[in-house]
């Protein structure tokens, strides 16, 4: 944005005249009404927000976290929806939801003690992977499953 500037004397003081040219239009009385959505500029050269659940943008400025797709997220960054990277994510430790699987830099693969399949033949996906106390059951092909026992040495 251009900014211009002018000057002028009044009763022996310099007065400066600062006026910003902005390009495209800022709609204040009825897009930016709500403490905390994120602003953007739309194609039409707008500057908005979006309130509607599938497309909140939202900065919760006391907790210094942002929401996609949440007004309430719960950690730095929250995501309502599904997630896509081209790139490789980095971290510590995965937690794939509450009672589900960990992966961790200093414990490894830790996955919930798991209902077993009833059969060679239960529903079950290729590739799951499950176990109970006595077996580790892989599923190889759909509702196939094979198994191994385990035991301490």
């Amino acid at each position: 944005m251009p900014i211009t500037v002018a000057y002028t004397l009044s009763a022996g003081n310099v007065v400066l005249t600062l006026t910003e040219t902005a390009f495209g239009n800022v709609d204040g009385a009825s897009n930016l009404d709500t403490a905390g959505y994120v602003p953007y500029v739309s194609a039409a050269g707008v500057l908005s927000i979006d309130k509607t659940a599938a497309g909140q943008l939202f900065w919760d400025a006391t907790n210094h976290r942002l929401g996609i797709g949440m007004t309430n997220p719960a950690q730095k960054l929250g995501v309502t929806g599904n997630i896509q990277a081209s790139g490789t994510i980095l971290g510590t430790a995965l937690n794939l939801g509450s009672g589900s699987m960990n992966l961790s830099t200093t414990i490894g693969l830790q996955m919930p003690l798991s209902l077993a399949p009833a059969s060679a033949a239960a529903t079950g996906i290729a590739g799951q992977l499950v176990y109970d106390t006595g077996f580790i059951y892989v599923c190889t092909a759909t509702n196939t499953w094979k198994r191994v026992a385990i035991a301490t040495w």
